[in-house]
């Protein structure tokens, strides 16, 4: 084997006891369960400690398993929760296995790993027999739809958003090995509840440049979109679209996006020769748009007769938070409401007693919002991406 498919069978490996840790914690019957992860062994909860091995081109045999046995035989003199192997190889069938002092010896041989001389006496040996077990186990792809399926279970989701829960959750049991060096490893400790708000937070909160990657692009869209807007019913909800668009100066995209936010958000509706308004103007934030481009972008808005509010009754006026969020009649016929400033934003969300639902768009970082409202942080890989998520 040479070095770069080392450096694959690791990696996999990495991947594999990641995944297998994930499938541990959701697994706890309680949301206050911990699970340590890489602190005693790979890892451990109350009960057991677990070491973790992926022998993808490996057959079984005593030799393979010397070092991890030895490590857990180690710790078992200062720690008596259960010690178990969960290990694959090529030629092994699911199933458990104990083992016999005969067999345990034959394993250990020595006791000697290169330069490290392990000293294990009989009656440790005797007791740790005990207390141990070898799993063997799935595959790599098939631990990882078991996992997906038991993803599907706990957070009651389809398979696509199982596929998107997936990354976030491993990367957030990965950093909790990269963000504690060992002299913090004791905060590499993580419980069922703690995963589980990450989750339904972040599902809210972010969708990263990886889970793009993840999915392909067009899949990606087509997800965001059936979560968030394929509703036929458009409630009489105040909408706030807060968008990034520090990366893009197409002045023509920009108002193409603001004219399909209108068409899909502002509704009328007809009762006998009354008409009314279903669904008022959406709220925009053009989050960094150069001044020229907005008052050019404003300008043709004009021109072509559409009719919004900005919270600026006249030129040079001081903000007016009335007229950005005065209320759209059929009498005025209020189509687009543009907020300019992230404290006109603030002020807009406090004064507003309505049910508001808000979106913020963005590439690779967003500001942080500190509002009480629930905001639905959403990464785009392209501005064009918003009219097909739309």
């Amino acid at each position: 084997m040479n070095f770069l498919d080392g450096g694959y069978y690791a990696i996999k490996g990495f991947s594999f006891q990641y995944d297998k840790t994930i499938i541990h914690i959701l697994e706890k019957e309680n949301d206050t369960d911990f699970v340590e992860i890489e602190l005693s062994e790979d890892l451990s909860d109350a009960n057991s400690i677990i070491q973790v091995k992926y022998k993808e081109k490996s057959t079984y045999t005593n030799s393979a398993i010397k070092k991890p046995v030895c490590q857990l035989l180690e710790t078992y003199k200062v720690d008596k929760r259960e010690s178990i192997l969960y290990a694959f190889f090529k030629d092994k069938d699911e199933e458990e296995k104990t083992l016999s002092l005969k067999d345990l010896n034959e394993i250990i041989g020595n006791c000697k790993i290169g330069n490290k001389q392990y000293y294990f006496n009989e009656d440790l040996k005797r007791e740790f027999i005990k207390n141990f077990k070898i799993i063997f186990t799935k595959k790599y792809y098939d631990q990882i739809m078991l996992l997906i399926e038991k993803t599907k279970e706990i957070f009651n989701c389809s398979e696509e958003e199982a596929l998107v829960y997936y990354p976030l959750m491993y990367k957030y049991v990965e950093q909790k090995i990269t963000d504690n060096p060992p002299e913090e490893k004791q905060e590499r400790i993580c419980t069922k509840g703690e995963l589980k708000d990450y989750v339904l937070n972040s599902k809210k909160i972010i969708f990263e440049t990886s889970y793009i990657d993840f999915l392909g692009k067009e899949k990606y869209c087509e997800l965001i979109k059936k979560k968030y807007f394929t509703s036929c019913n458009r409630n009489d909800w105040e909408r706030f679209f807060l968008i990034d668009i520090s990366y893009n100066i197409n002045i023509t995209l920009i108002k193409n996006i603001c004219l399909k936010l209108r068409e899909k958000f502002y509704l009328k509706s007809n009762i006998g020769d009354i008409t009314y308004i279903k669904s008022p103007a959406p709220y925009i934030f053009l989050i960094n748009i150069d001044k020229n481009i907005y008052k050019d972008l404003k300008q043709e808005l004009l021109w072509e007769e559409y009719v919004f509010r900005d919270g600026f009754c006249f030129e040079h006026a001081d903000f007016y938070l009335n007229n950005l969020i005065e209320k759209c009649t059929s009498q005025n016929n209020i189509e687009i409401r543009f907020i300019n400033e992230m404290d006109h934003f603030i002020q807009a969300i406090q004064k507003i007693n309505k049910t508001k639902k808000i979106y913020y768009f963005y590439k690779e970082k967003h500001e942080n919002l500190h509002i009480s409202s629930e905001v639905y942080f959403i990464e785009i890989d392209e501005l064009e991406d918003l009219l097909q998520i739309i």
